[in-house]
Parts: structure tokens; sequence; C-alpha cells
């Protein structure tokens, strides 16, 4: 339990840039309902409807990007040293365009499994347990992803944070670290996954009670209130466990100075420099 109380000693630390950093990440999930509350009351047309809402969504990926980048790299240098947000965007600048190729990268298997998804319903799912069939497929092919892709969900981005290399070139590095020497953030990766079923399901149950149903207003707040909590908790330890991560690959990477130098990488373990 060393490491998580060593993580969450460097998060309350710092806890400012901790809640920019969540709170716009829960903003992010809610925000997209200004523009439908403005088609609503017609300030907006439905073209611009989508024209602000694909903005909003590039916007906060951006800005969060760059931010979390900048309070990973400085966790990396400086550990529980406060930083304005000022400053975690111009630290976090320079990875941004690499965190944007790596998402590329991980979206490209999601979207095989969503083709293939939709190929097994079409061909092997009755129209009458469509909805139900679909969801489980669903969660199936997402804990399959997760799991089969854990160590480069996990260890990718923060290679390219603590040895300031490519995105390409953090994978010649993924050999050096081992998930059994990273067993409490695996763990930690695994509750996640298994609270995010278990938070489909009851929203899955949810949703099936009848609008004319007694419970069905006390339901719909509760619900609206444990997704809120939910949003704040999940966003927090997602954070937690990208500090656990860049922490674990810093504490090995100076062991692997001459295979950089092998690699002709040799200035990947120095501070960010202008691109």
């Amino acid at each position: 339990m060393t490491e998580i109380k060593e993580t969450l000693a460097i998060l309350k630390a710092r806890w400012p840039e901790v809640i920019v950093i969540v709170g716009l990440s829960f903003l992010a999930r809610f925000l997209p309902v200004l523009p439908v509350y403005l088609v609503a009351k017609r300030f907006l047309t439905p073209r611009m409807f989508y024209l602000l809402y694909a903005l909003i969504c590039i916007l906060f990926v951006v800005v969060l990007t760059t931010l979390r980048c900048g309070f990973l790299r400085t966790v990396y240098l400086e550990g529980q040293k406060r930083h304005s947000p000022l400053v975690l965007l111009q630290v976090g600048i320079h990875f941004l365009w690499r965190m944007i190729v790596l998402g590329g990268l991980y979206s490209l298997p999601f979207l095989m499994l969503i083709f293939l998804n939709r190929y097994v319903i079409v061909k092997l799912v009755t129209p009458a347990s469509l909805s139900h069939t679909s969801f489980w497929i669903d969660r199936l092919f997402y804990i399959i992803v997760n799991i089969v892709f854990v160590k480069l969900i996990l260890f990718i981005p923060a290679l390219v944070i603590v040895l300031d290399c490519k995105t390409f070139e953090s994978f010649k590095f993924l050999k050096f670290y081992k998930l059994s020497d990273a067993k409490k953030l695996v763990i930690l990766y695994c509750v996640i996954i298994a609270i995010d079923l278990f938070a489909s399901i009851l929203s899955l149950y949810c949703s099936g009670i009848s609008s004319g149903s007694t419970y069905f207003v006390a339901t719909a707040i509760t619900q609206y209130i444990l997704r809120i909590i939910y949003s704040v908790a999940i966003n927090f330890v997602y954070l937690m466990m990208a500090v656990m991560a860049v922490r674990f690959v810093g504490s090995l990477d100076l062991a692997y100075d001459n295979s950089a130098k092998d690699l002709n990488l040799e200035g990947l373990l120095k501070p960010p420099t202008e691109d």
C-alpha cells in the first residue's frame, strides 16, 4: 500500500491542480448538454448545434490532454511541487501531438471490435433480444480489449511522459517493464473495469423501470446523483493511476540508460525541449 499512499500524498499536496483536471473531466461529460439547451430554445439551428458540439469536444480534449501531460511530467520531475494551470499547459503542450497519435492508435482495436460486434449481432441475434444482447456483447468486448491491451494502456503514455520519447519509440522500451512489478496498479486497473461494468449494469436496470412506476422519479434522481458522484470519483482514480504509472516508469528508467544509447535515444531522459 506504500505506493498508493505516496501517490495520494502527491495528489493531496497538489489538490488545486487535481481539482482543475478532475473538474474539467467532469464538465466534459455534461457540457454538451448546453448546445442541446440552446437548440431547444431556438438559439441554434441543428447544423450550428453539431458544429458547436464538435468544437466543445475538440477544445476539451486538447485542454484536458495538455493539462494532464503537464501535470504528470511535473509529478515525475518535481513530485509534490505545485504549479499553476498555465505552467502545466506550457509543459504539456510538448506532449500533445504524441498523445493525439497515441489516442489514434488506441482507438483502432476498439473500432475493429465495434465493427465485429455489429457483425456478430446482425448474424446471430434476433431482433427481439437485440437490445439486451447488444449490451452484453459490448461489455464483453470492452473487458476483452482492456485486458488484452492492459500493458499498453498503462505504460505507453507514462513512457512518453517520463522518457520524453516519440509515440512509436515508446514501444521499444515496453519490454523492460513487467506488469508483475506493478501489481497494485494492475489491481486498481481491474477494480476500475469491474466498477465500470457494475455501473453499466445498474444503468441498464434503471432504464428498464417504467416512467409510470411509483419509483421512476426517485430512481431517476438517484441515478443522476450517482452518475455525478461516479464521474468525479472515476476521473480522480484515472488520474491516480496515471500518476502511479509515471512513478513506476520513472523509478526504473535510469536502469535502462544503456538501452537508450543502443537505440540512439540518449536524449530521452532529459527534460523536454522545444520541438
